[in-house]
């Protein structure tokens, strides 16, 4: 019998000695701020002042929403710009279906206000749509033409929740809008932000403003350089691949674009080569 526990405290001791040497031991909460992406500080967002986010609805390169992931505070709203084709903004939600739109899934949180846009640049339809965003939460929606081409975006509002959490992205999406759905990992990067005030320059020529878009300009280069040396940052997210410097010389160039009145096709050339920092940036935080 003596012997027997023998056997069995030193098989117990080799298991634990193993699970240790392994990590097989450490919780899963251990692991979760390394398989996680940090929150970056937003830019241009000061304490109790909402903000009007700019997305693009694009045909180039893809029928796309640009940037598809947001992360926004209650209060804070999101307009979307028509640069081409015929578009709309449309929550996944049952009342839509009232209207004759095909996705009808709850995607948005109960007792958020569904959204449709109706084709942007087609008849009395202007070429923007701005909604306000107050029920804290997740939203999904997307572009009634194109869902079938993957045309989608996700909105979150504070914290992630409700229905598009708590559903596959099978309910209600088609095969294309479920690979191209952005994860709320993603969004909850605050990377789309920074795409989102980019597109705002872009917005701000549109609307023939160019002392407004060259002040804008001048603000995110501000709050660029003032990233140095901070962990949550976009300036160290982007010092990882030794992109920050580029980064912050393709913004000084957008800013020199704007001062000699360069044409809105230049300006969104130089925007996209700023977005596809910033994307390749979410592409390496969502493999880390």
């Amino acid at each position: 019998m003596t012997r027997l526990l023998i056997v069995v405290a030193l098989a117990a001791g080799l298991l634990l000695g193993w699970l240790l040497l392994t990590g097989a031991s450490r919780s899963p909460a251990s692991l979760q701020p390394e398989s996680q992406p940090a929150q970056l500080a937003l830019p241009l967002r000061q304490a109790g002042q909402a903000r009007t986010y700019v997305v693009l609805m694009r045909a180039d390169g893809g029928f796309r929403f640009d940037p598809p992931a947001l992360r926004l505070e209650p209060g804070d709203s999101v307009l979307w710009l028509n640069l081409g084709d015929n578009h709309s903004t449309t929550a996944y939600h049952p009342a839509n279906r009232k209207a004759g739109k095909v996705r009808a899934e709850l995607r948005i949180p109960p007792g958020a206000k569904p959204w449709d846009s109706g084709i942007l640049g087609i008849g009395d339809k202007g070429l923007t749509f701005e909604r306000t965003f107050q029920i804290q939460g997740t939203y999904d929606y997307y572009c009634l033409p194109h869902e079938f081409l993957g045309m989608v975006g996700r909105l979150v509002v504070g914290q992630p929740g409700g229905p598009a959490e708590e559903k596959p992205l099978s309910a209600g999406l088609s095969k294309a809008a479920q690979q191209k759905m952005p994860s709320t990992a993603l969004v909850m990067t605050g990377l789309g932000n920074w795409a989102a005030e980019i597109n705002q320059v872009l917005f701000q020529v549109f609307q023939q403003d160019h002392p407004g878009a060259l002040k804008q300009v001048k603000a995110l280069l501000a709050a660029y350089r003032a990233g140095q040396g901070q962990a949550n940052s976009l300036y160290a997210v982007l010092q990882r691949s030794g992109a920050q410097g580029q980064f912050a010389e393709l913004l000084a160039q957008y800013g020199k674009l704007l001062q000699i009145q360069g044409s809105f096709e230049e300006l969104s050339q130089q925007a996209d080569q700023l977005k596809t920092i910033l994307t390749q940036a979410g592409e390496r935080l969502a493999t880390r």
